[in-house]
């Protein structure tokens, strides 16, 4: 990989080369190319002068920057420039000013027979390089390629079947110098073909040049030469009879399934056994018909598909955002021209292609209008200024250590520089959609446990309570990736849920247990079907990912078990998560053992705040006495809330509890009862009265300023008066009918007791 605009850092911003304001980086110059080195002295060549960085890459030498040209043998005339200023000075020399532009065309001619070579001068590194200042040949007589208007051979398309070119034979009209006439009387000629590789300067073993001509033997494979070296090649293919018309052409068209700068030779022996040839040749570049950007399946973890397809949520997986993966870029032969971009994929690859300074960059398909990410490879940036891959073999490049920084499908895009190609622009390429790419891990980034009773810190057990948690989303060293989220990617809905039974989708599983240093108690989990599990979840309404993260509250309850317990105060929530991909926290994360089972196997939710207490509590009410006058009268109907303490073996009074309510909108009258028929009160005679407005007790016990009271029926007896608590002050008075609502015996009138009895004592169930 090489960064060529760094070393143009001293001539930014325009990045012109030899500007006169800036210094030329090292290495820069400029390269001569000619279409053909063996030229007729009755026609031109065509020279293209272009200003090139030390690997050889074109840039602008710069407006107004000014060279001049010479010959070896201070003869020719100069024309034609393809754009700029220009003078032709006489005897081979000529002077030129660029524009803006980083190469320019010029046609030379040379009226006598000889080998000629082209210097150019001017500001510091504008001299030409040796290994691209080629020297042409120019003879009186020879073979030249050309179209049906006599242009020479255009540039190809690797795979691609050329247009209609003409082999020509023709020399100097003796008569009239600038005259080229007809080098060979029409019928049929045994001619020789040959095919080099100019730059690079070897072939890939086993492609020709296949020549579709007027030959007898059409098709021909011409074999490759990497000679290199004079104006003919090691080794030519004979093509025998073919027909010349009277302008002394003959049609023929090829292919070259390869890339490159490719030097086609034509000879002809003019008497059998002689050595005498006519000769010429033409060169030209190969192009590939595009390139391939692919995403290889390397992490070894089995069948992750690089591409997306359907391009969806439910598309499979490729990769965790942030890890490695390799991108390929590659050149491509021709197999239609409707491809584009990931279609040129299958083709063969060009294996002589390469190319310098290829940009790379990543577009986000899915989801859409989510955030795009940063391409990095190596640590490198491709979003940064100038970075670029090369591909210097094989025609292709593994950009491995290659990472992406967000969640999503992606695709990647390679773009050569404009006229990177031998002064050929290949289009920039897109990749397919790559991806599922998917987080590494979630992270528990804040989290509460808040108790029933926030100024008691404490829950009863049966009672609901509630923990809160924010998840996010993110690669393998912690980073947010905000293309994770709810309804789009990467799979399902995207909603955490706290499920009982089966999960099917993203779910959240919460597990409780008291860690009590001798006799710890797991309550169980959020999730579990186990029989005797405790810890139970409401039941969370869809709460979807937004840009990479989810706040979410869920109602918790650790439920009743079959007989009084506690209290217990070191109770602590664990959380996991997954989701369809199986992403979940890390177990490195993990600090609380729920099952106990030896291994820590959840988060704990609120790590560094206190744990949460959890008592079992009951509502007692005791006798009630009062007298049944005056009528409209009330009487308080006392209780206190109680919680079982097993230091002590019994239940005690509730200090801590100075939030529950018993005002009418959650308490009420349950039934009432009369035990005894003989009296004559009744329970129609009777109306308890709840508080109307809020209220609760006060450390544990009933606001004797606003009590629950029982009008006075004016008529003595006793009744059993069930009042209905919350859920969690329930208690199984009877012994086994499971749990019940507290009840009272209501006595008015006058009341003396039974003699025999001296203490009356709570008995404690």
């Amino acid at each position: 990989m090489k960064n060529p605009i760094d070393k143009l850092a001293i001539c930014l911003p325009f990045l012109f080369l030899f500007a006169a304001a800036c210094t030329p980086p090292a290495g820069s110059h400029l390269a001569i190319v000619v279409d053909s080195t063996s030229v007729l002295t009755c026609e031109s060549v065509r020279v293209t002068i272009s200003g090139h960085y030390e690997n050889h890459t074109e840039g602008a030498p710069g407006a107004d920057v000014a060279i001049t040209l010479s010959t070896s043998t201070s003869q020719g005339v100069w024309s034609n420039p393809s754009e700029g200023a220009f003078v032709d000075n006489g005897n081979g020399n000529a002077t030129y000013t660029f524009a803006d532009n980083s190469s320019v065309d010029l046609d030379f001619n040379h009226a006598s027979v000889g080998n000629v070579n082209f210097n150019i001068s001017g500001p510091s590194s504008t001299s030409e390089s040796a290994s691209e200042d080629p020297t042409v040949t120019f003879v009186d007589s020879g073979f030249r390629f050309v179209d049906a208007l006599g242009n020479a051979i255009a540039n190809q398309m690797a795979g691609k079947e050329s247009a209609t070119y003409y082999l020509q034979a023709i020399e100097t009209n003796p008569v009239n110098p600038q005259e080229c006439i007809a080098g060979l009387p029409a019928g049929d000629h045994d001619i020789e073909l040959a095919a080099e590789c100019n730059n690079p300067d070897s072939c890939t073993a086993g492609i020709p040049v296949t020549v579709t001509s007027t030959s007898a033997t059409s098709p021909d494979d011409i074999a490759t030469n990497n000679d290199n070296g004079g104006d003919g090649a090691d080794t030519y293919t004979p093509l025998t009879l073919m027909t010349f018309d009277a302008n002394a052409r003959t049609a023929f068209s090829f292919n070259y399934a390869d890339a490159g700068r490719i030097q086609l030779h034509a000879r002809h022996e003019l008497v059998s056994g002689s050595g005498e040839y006519i000769a010429g040749n033409s060169q030209f570049v190969v192009s590939p018909a595009g390139l391939c950007v692919e995403a290889l399946d390397t992490d070894g973890v089995g069948s992750r598909a690089a591409e997306c397809v359907p391009l969806d949520r439910d598309c499979s997986i490729y990769e965790e955002a942030g890890d490695n993966f390799t991108l390929r870029i590659s050149g491509k032969v021709w197999v239609s021209d409707t491809e584009e971009h990931s279609a040129f994929c299958d083709n063969t690859t060009t294996a002589n292609f390469q190319l310098e300074g290829i940009g790379l960059s990543s577009a986000l398909s899915f989801p859409v209008g989510g955030d795009n990410a940063t391409l990095s490879v190596s640590g490198v940036s491709v979003s940064s200024p100038g970075f670029a891959v090369d591909i210097e073999a094989n025609g292709y490049v593994d950009v491995v250590e290659t990472t992406i920084d967000n969640a999503g499908v992606f695709r990647f895009t390679a773009t050569p520089p404009a006229n990177s190609y031998m002064g050929v622009t290949i289009p920039a390429s897109d990749s397919a959609d790559v991806g599922r790419f998917i987080p590494d891990h979630f992270i528990l980034v804040d989290s509460m446990v808040e108790p029933a009773d926030t100024a008691g810190d404490y829950s009863y057990i049966g009672q609901q309570f509630t923990a809160s948690l924010t998840l996010e989303a993110v690669d393998a060293d912690g980073n947010i990736l905000t293309n994770y989220r709810g309804g789009i990617h990467p799979r399902g809905n995207h909603r955490l849920e706290f499920l009982d039974g089966d999960a099917v989708d993203d779910s959240v599983d919460l597990k409780a247990v008291d860690l009590d240093p001798l006799a710890p108690i797991y309550f169980g989990s959020t999730k579990s079907s186990v029989a005797g599990d405790r810890f139970a979840a409401a039941g969370l309404p869809e709460v979807t990912w937004g840009n990479g993260e989810v706040s979410l509250t869920e109602t918790l309850t650790i439920t009743r078990g079959s007989s009084y317990e506690g209290p217990y105060s070191n109770v602590k929530v664990g959380l996991t998560v997954s989701d369809m991909d199986s992403v979940s926290l890390r177990s490195s994360d993990y600090d609380l053992d729920t099952d106990g089972g030896g291994i820590v196997d959840a988060r704990a939710l609120d790590g560094d705040g206190d744990p949460h207490n959890v008592r079992y509590g009951r509502a007692y009410f005791p006798p009630v006495y009062g007298p049944e006058l005056p009528l409209d009268a009330t009487t308080k109907i006392p209780f206190e809330l109680q919680y079982y303490d097993s230091s002590v073996s019994r239940f005690v009074r509730h200090t801590d509890d100075s939030q529950s309510p018993y005002d009418t909108s959650v308490w009420s009258l349950d039934s009432c009862a009369d035990p005894d028929g003989a009296d004559s009160l009744q329970c129609a005679d009777v109306d308890v009265v709840f508080p109307l407005s809020a209220t609760t007790v006060s450390d544990g016990v009933y606001n004797n300023a606003i009590p629950i009271t029982i009008l006075r029926p004016a008529k003595a007896g006793s009744l059993n008066i069930t009042i209905a608590v919350d859920d969690w002050l329930k208690y199984p008075w009877s012994g086994d009918a499971g749990d019940e609502h507290p009840t009272t015996l209501v006595n008015f009138g006058r009341y003396r007791g039974n003699d025999h009895i001296i203490y009356w004592r709570e008995l404690n169930r």
